[in-house]
């Protein structure tokens, strides 16, 4: 049998110098500073014990348990954290409803799991009046909601809109008493961009009238897009970023097509932008605008169809089946001849309602599409670049109470192509 050695000359351990405050001796393989081992690598005698380190439960490295910049701070997926944790890796009995067999559980448990999680969200939720009569989920959600009725169709084909706690099916309908709620979108505010060209019209504490250039589209369509109305205004208006339930509207309470230049009208309060869209909704703002299209047009009338989407374009529906199939909006428009300039007519259009393309489709179904609109049909003209479409006048009641009205003159372009017509009577 061997004899025991005596206790009292065994050196000490590398923890034991550790706690008395010792210097580990140099050896190939360590930093020359640290003392400690370098991670996973080898010396010249050979290889270096791995150097346990214990993480906090958020995934931290205590300060002191390794040397350097990146104590106590989080521990990236490189760091020897990390990878001290895959080595020892051990496969966990399998329990009933539990995880699987050889599933490694401790990365999940240290906050170090990297599969990517869903943005938080809020939820919110309305009671449909009691005097309301049952209606189509998106038009109670457009009501309930002060949005578009485009819009809550999106969140309805999201799946973000509940009838009482229950996933809402498309074409559902709500009754008085239901409880309609939305998972509402994370914020995706839209950078501001002063430089961007939009006149101002009007600004006080509650409402902005800009004048948008033909060629800008009114708000992003998708995170990080810049050249919009709402990345100028916002850029101007800081606060608007924080306005209205879509933060990428930049407070807008409508919108127009790119195309189309003219007047829009920005909330700076969400006070304000709620009781704009109530104006929206009851269709009591004045929108006026100036069109010209192809043809003679000796007497004014209106346009009542709703539309419905056809790929890129909106097509007007008369029969009422097709549009219930096809989720028609409903749109009025009103026109009335100005002037007649060489088989052209410029028209004073009015639309209540607020479907999208819809003074360009309602036109062109009566066979009157729009100077330069492609899209529908229109006949091209010399210097036109785009549809001949321009938001001349706003007008609705002011949050304060007080009536407001606000014009735009025709832009330059298409006064420009305007007078190139040979004038003929009015």
């Amino acid at each position: 049998m061997l004899p025991r050695r005596d206790e009292g000359h065994r050196p000490p351990s590398p923890r034991q110098r550790r706690a008395r405050g010792a210097e580990l001796p140099s050896r190939p393989g360590r930093h020359p500073q640290r003392g400690g081992h370098r991670r996973g690598g080898r010396g010249a005698d050979g290889p270096q014990p791995l150097r346990r380190l214990h993480c906090t439960p958020d995934g931290r490295l205590p300060d002191g348990g390794r040397p350097g910049p990146l104590g106590g701070r989080p521990a990236p997926p490189s760091s020897f954290c990390t990878k001290s944790l895959r080595h020892r890796r051990q496969r966990l009995p399998h329990r009933p409803g539990g995880e699987p067999d050889g599933v490694d559980l401790r990365p999940r448990l240290l906050g170090l799991d990297a599969r990517p999680r869903r943005p938080l969200v809020s939820r919110e939720e309305r009671v449909v009046p009691a005097d309301v009569a049952a209606d189509r989920l998106d038009r109670a959600v457009a009501r309930l909601f002060g949005v578009s009725r485009g819009r809550a169709m999106d969140w309805i084909a999201d799946g973000r809109v509940r009838i009482d706690g229950k996933r809402a099916p498309k074409g559902a309908r709500v009754g008085p008493g239901a409880r309609v709620s939305v998972e509402m979108p994370p914020p995706d505010q839209p950078e501001g961009q002063p430089e961007l060209p939009i006149r101002i019209v009007h600004a006080d504490a509650q409402v902005i009238v800009a004048d948008k250039p033909a060629g800008m589209p009114s708000h992003p369509l998708k995170p990080g897009e810049r050249g919009t109305a709402a990345n100028a205004l916002v850029g101007r208006f800081r606060e608007l970023a924080n306005v209205g339930p879509q933060a990428r509207e930049g407070g807008l309470v409508h919108r127009l097509d790119t195309d189309t230049s003219g007047l829009l009208l920005a909330a700076r309060t969400d006070a304000a932008y709620a009781k704009l869209r109530e104006q929206f909704t009851a269709r009591s703002v004045d929108k006026g605008y100036l069109a010209l299209v192809q043809g003679e047009l000796h007497a004014g009338g209106e346009i009542a169809l709703p539309l419905a989407h056809e790929g890129a374009k909106m097509r007007a529906v008369s029969d009422p089946d097709y549009a219930e199939e096809h989720g028609a909006r409903a749109a009025l428009t009103l026109f009335t001849p100005l002037e007649r300039r060489g088989g052209f007519t410029l028209l004073e259009v009015q639309i209540p309602t607020g479907v999208m393309h819809q003074i360009r489709a309602h036109l062109a179904f009566i066979g009157h599409p729009l100077a330069g609109d492609a899209l529908y049909g229109g006949p091209a003209l010399p210097g036109l670049s785009r549809h001949f479409l321009h938001a001349a006048r706003l007008g609705f009641v002011h949050p304060d109470g007080s009536r407001a009205r606000f014009d735009s003159a025709l832009p330059p372009d298409l006064a420009a192509v305007l007078a190139t017509l040979s004038t003929g009577s009015r």
